[in-house]
């Protein structure tokens, strides 16, 4: 910015023959404190006394006159006042322009909202102007070929009308024929079961057993469930064999095969081998399960080896097969004691006067 003042208010900081004044070191002189505690707002008042006031009483010594501090200061003032103008300005105009800025932003942002609104609600008319006409296009087109697939179905209708009343005709019959199908199936269930009812009395002595277990008379329902229940366990076990008293050195598996060993059946495999029982003071039982019938039984032919041991290979019997065995060995030992050759098996006691192949 131009100064429109004299030479004098242009003048260097430097003219001063005593170089310039430690209180004039930075551009805000005014506000900052000198040496002594004083502020160069009081020098300046000091200097701005009446022009009555004696030059001795200035507390700046001037060589070169007394007015040539005071236009020096004036000069300094001025500098700073115009900085300061200039600096307010510069803030008024960056106010200004952020102002201006805003406004130009929010009316340009209108003015593109509104334009984008039209666009869209064109845009949105145009679309809904076209589906229309498709879609009533599409539903002319639905409704002439529904028009012409149901002429089509009428006319299939009226053909297979009567070759519908044929099939209802067939089904009748058929469904005649089933029902005395399944008519004569419910007799003949029913035959078998009574037949079976007279199997099971006559070859399942143990449901006595289990009558007695029990305490109290089974009805028929009970009976036959008492009796699949038998057949299930039996069936379960008719390829167990059970060792009693066969020591526990190690793993079941390893028992069994030490067994096998020592009775001479170590090329007959098994499948599985287990403890069961509950008492601790004796060795548990060992069941060895074959992977069939046959090797089961050439398993237990091998049983001879240990006669004199009080070690027993059988049967896994069922608790049913075992207290039916118990309450009829009485009969065995009898028969035995009289010369013949008895034995229990597979729950019935068998008696023959000797041995036969």
């Amino acid at each position: 910015m131009e100064s429109e003042g004299t030479d004098n208010e242009k003048m260097d900081l430097n003219t001063h023959d005593e170089g310039p004044d430690p209180l004039l070191t930075t551009r805000r002189y005014h506000r900052r404190k000198g040496r002594d505690g004083s502020t160069l707002n009081s020098v300046r008042r000091a200097h701005k006394a009446p022009r009555t006031q004696a030059p001795s009483d200035i507390p700046f010594e001037v060589e070169n006159g007394k007015h040539d501090f005071l236009r020096h200061l004036i000069a300094q003032e001025i500098n700073l006042i115009r900085e300061d103008i200039e600096i307010a300005l510069k803030v008024e105009m960056k106010k200004e322009i952020e102002k201006q800025k805003s406004e130009l932003y929010a009316s340009l942002k209108a003015e593109l909202l509104e334009e984008m609104r039209k666009d869209i609600i064109s845009h949105v008319e145009k679309s809904h102007l076209e589906l229309k006409d498709d879609m009533t296009q599409y539903l002319k087109d639905e409704i002439s070929s529904s028009k012409v697939e149901l002429g089509a179905i009428k006319v299939d209708l009226e053909k297979g009308q009567e070759a519908v009343e044929r099939c209802i005709s067939t089904v009748k019959d058929n469904v005649t024929k089933e029902m005395q199908t399944w008519a004569d199936m419910a007799r003949d269930a029913k035959a078998q079961a009574e037949h079976a009812q007279k199997e099971i009395k006559a070859n399942a002595p143990w449901i006595e057993v289990v009558k007695k277990q029990k305490g109290t008379s089974m009805d028929r329902m009970e009976m036959m469930n008492a009796t699949l229940e038998e057949e299930a366990k039996r069936k379960a076990r008719v390829l167990h064999v059970r060792v009693v008293g066969w020591a526990e050195k190690g793993s079941p598996q390893e028992d069994a095969t030490n067994l096998g060993t020592k009775i001479g059946a170590s090329d007959i495999p098994f499948a599985s081998a287990w403890r069961v029982g509950r008492d601790e003071s004796r060795a548990k039982a060992l069941i060895i399960r074959f992977m069939d019938i046959d090797k089961k039984k050439a398993f237990l032919s091998k049983r001879k080896a240990l006669k004199g041991e009080k070690i027993y290979l059988d049967d896994d019997l069922t608790p049913a097969q075992v207290a039916h065995r118990k309450e009829n060995m009485p009969r065995v030992l009898d028969a035995r004691k009289e010369g013949k050759w008895a034995v229990y098996r597979d729950g019935k006691v068998i008696i023959t006067e000797k041995r036969t192949a």
